[in-house]
């Protein structure tokens, strides 16, 4: 099986470009400056060669004139200018055959001035050695211009590539960094004017591929959250449909009525209805305010051991299966929304029934650290897979093996985390698939609770019932018995065990 190929990221392509272009500039730099130091110095010794050449040319001159000089007071001065002048040759002439034509000369012009007759072989040294440099100029000139004619050659040559390079480069860069950008921005676009279905391609550099995966994780949330919310919608007019029908039956028996006991059934049915549509109300009005941020917590000093108690009491007679304890090491302190955090427990303690088809019980385990409180709901329901769990505090979230066979929204949850997060604490969960779960709640202390016997409370959800040990020796708030095979269950940290 093929691997997958890695796409490069953005930094490493751009700097790959230009690396490319810097290494054909610095060569083509790199050439030209050596071609023209080369013919900086064909030039220089052209230059030389040139120098050289006129003062051949006019030793040459200098000894004519004196041959054809008819004083002697002329040719000894002009024996001093040729004497002078074949000494410069010999000194500025290389070594080589150049510097041996020059010896000759003068030691030609040298006799010839003594007054023996030598100035033929002057004459010739001086001639043969004038063609050597010419012959040398020329050369040189060739050198000249081949370097001349090349660095033109390399620098259309360095043009040219660079030019081919860049618009390979921009051909690069428009194939596998801005298409792939107008892609995801066209995506955008598009989900933007309402298709919730598209996507974006997940291609060129790494940098764009995770903007592009970025894009479809968020549009496959949103997709979920918006079939979820429209999930929600109809179960919440189905909801409000069935207690409206019983409220509307219990107002057409109203004139049928006329016994007293029949008419406070009847009422009792409507308050319950009316409860229910309240509930309802209240579960939007709460989602709304939280998907817009505006949550109002109103923070006071409270005990959440009594806020437990009374989260307990709430749901005493509403199953027989599963019952409820509460294991506390006393009154715990906590700058809070007492409202809001039993609202927190009492979602909480509902799941736990809801998803507890088979019973069980149910354990609120509270604890206290000098900074925070921890509070920990466990059941021993379905539970849940690891997807199910890390989904669980979304918005209309619900696992689709349960959703078919559990009534709900999928609010409790999502609202149970925005409010602790509103506390300033955290909400997670533990959990195993079959054996249940447990949801651990971390909360801020403005004071640290005062250290004391961890005290138990079992509530049977059937009656109200307390199971109490032999041993108990002590209430707490007048409803709760302390037990020493209980006070082993206690902690002053509660963990999640589930």
């Amino acid at each position: 099986m093929l691997a997958k190929r890695r796409s490069s990221s953005l930094k490493h392509t751009l700097g790959a470009a230009l690396a490319v272009l810097a290494l054909l500039s610095a060569t083509a730099s790199t050439s030209l400056v050596l071609i023209t130091r080369d013919l900086d110095q064909t030039n220089a010794a052209i230059s030389s060669t040139l120098a050289r050449h006129d003062r051949t040319e006019d030793a040459t001159q200098r000894l004519l004139l004196h041959d054809r000089a008819t004083t002697s007071d002329v040719r000894d001065r002009l024996a001093r200018d040729v004497r002078s002048a074949l000494d410069e040759v010999v000194r500025d002439a290389p070594k080589g055959v150049e510097a041996d034509l020059a010896m000759r000369a003068r030691a030609s012009g040298d006799v010839h001035l003594e007054g023996r007759d030598a100035v033929g072989d002057a004459h010739d040294a001086l001639r043969d050695l004038g063609e050597i440099q010419r012959a040398r100029i020329a050369d040189q000139r060739d050198d000249a211009r081949t370097l001349h004619d090349g660095a033109h050659v390399m620098g259309v040559a360095t043009s040219a590539l660079v030019i081919a390079a860049t618009i390979l480069l921009l051909l690069a860069v428009n194939r596998r960094i801005v298409r792939p950008l107008l892609a995801v921005a066209n995506a955008m676009r598009k989900f933007g004017d309402g298709d919730t279905s598209v996507r974006a391609r997940v291609s060129g550099p790494q940098e764009v591929e995770e903007m592009a995966r970025a894009f479809n994780a968020m549009a496959e949330r949103i997709e979920r959250q918006e079939a979820s919310y429209r999930v929600y919608l109809s179960s919440v007019a189905h909801d409000l449909r069935n207690p409206v029908h019983v409220l509307r039956g219990a107002v057409s028996l109203d004139s049928l009525v006329s016994e007293p006991s029949q008419a406070k059934r009847i009422l009792g049915i409507v308050e319950r209805q009316l409860g229910q549509i309240e509930r309802l109300v209240d579960d939007v009005v709460d989602t709304e305010n939280l998907r817009h941020g505006r949550l109002t917590i109103r923070r006071g000093e409270h005990d959440l051991t009594d806020i437990a108690q009374s989260v307990a009491t709430l749901f005493t007679g509403t199953s027989n299966t599963h019952p409820i304890e509460i294991i506390a090491p006393g009154p715990i302190n906590a700058s809070c929304d007492a409202e809001r955090i039993e609202e927190v427990l009492t979602n909480l303690v509902s799941n736990a029934i809801k998803y507890s088809p088979n019973g069980g019980r149910i354990r609120i385990a509270l604890g206290a650290t000098p900074a925070s409180a921890r509070i920990v709901v466990s059941d021993e329901g379905i539970g849940m897979t690891e997807k199910q769990s890390e989904e669980a505090f979304g918005a209309f979230e619900r696992g689709a093996t349960v959703r078919d066979k559990i009534p709900g929204r999928g609010l409790g949850l999502f609202v149970t985390r925005k409010i602790v997060e509103e506390h300033g604490g955290t909400i997670g969960v533990k959990t195993t698939l079959g054996r249940g779960s447990s949801f651990v709640i971390e909360l801020p202390l403005r004071e640290p609770p005062q250290p004391s016997e961890t005290t138990s409370l079992i509530v049977d959800a059937s009656e109200g019932s307390r199971a109490t040990s032999t041993t108990a020796a002590s209430t707490m708030s007048g409803a709760a018995s302390r037990g020493g095979n209980d006070a082993s269950r206690g902690s002053c940290l509660p963990g999640g065990g589930g």
